[in-house]
């Protein structure tokens, strides 16, 4: 377990751009878009199921990152400094965020598993060792995330326990038995995007065939 709130060499402007913004929406006023969204180091900002969090992708010091607010107390804690781009943030529940990251042609998804301790935001690393890629965070259901992957013959979407995902990667990531039991669809077709429903169901999908999608 990591504590937030040292040695990730975050600028102490770029985490006041952030706080901000929040101490705005706390007095009731409106939040000026180039407050997060300007040419400042926050890029795009995610709020947690609950309200209670907000997580904020930072581009500081040509680094990227990931900080977190308590909008409660306003508490402001880095919770990852990547080594590549970060091309997703979300939310998966109240207190695990996903993180994509693109570094040297490889790409790599991270669970972070928050604990919100009296004076500080711990947080544990968890590194998705299964095969694909991360679909949907689903934010409304806990624990829970549509993963989905292909290979040249079909493409398979599951929604699949966080949990499977971040066995060792001797495991071999999905198994038959895994994909028997959390797969919701497959198709022989190159599926670009799976599409669920509010339910986290599974209703279209984007192909492509040739050269048209």
């Amino acid at each position: 377990m990591i504590r937030g709130r040292r040695g990730l060499g975050f600028s102490a402007f770029g985490i006041a751009v952030f706080a901000l913004g929040i101490a705005s929406q706390a007095g009731g006023q409106l939040i000026p878009a180039r407050a997060l969204f300007g040419e400042h180091a926050i890029q795009s900002v995610a709020v947690n199921p609950s309200g209670t969090h907000i997580a904020a992708l930072a581009q500081l010091e040509g680094t990227y990152g990931v900080l977190v607010q308590e909008v409660e107390t306003g508490a402001i804690d880095p919770v990852y400094r990547g080594r590549g781009e970060i091309s997703f943030l979300g939310w998966v529940d109240d207190n695990t965020l996903v993180v994509v990251e693109n570094e040297k042609s490889r790409t790599r998804t991270h669970l972070l598993e928050l604990d919100q301790q009296e004076y500080s935001l711990e947080f544990e690393k968890k590194r998705v060792r299964a095969d694909g890629w991360l679909e949907d965070p689903l934010p409304s259901f806990p624990d829970e995330v549509l993963w989905a992957r292909r290979d040249s013959k079909r493409s398979e979407v599951f929604r699949v326990p966080t949990s499977e995902l971040v066995e060792p990667s001797g495991s071999g990531g999905f198994s038959n038995r895994i994909g028997e039991r959390y797969r919701l669809a497959k198709m022989s077709e190159f599926v670009v995007a799976w599409i669920p429903d509010r339910h986290g169901q599974v209703r279209a999908a984007l192909a492509r065939r040739g050269e048209e999608e």
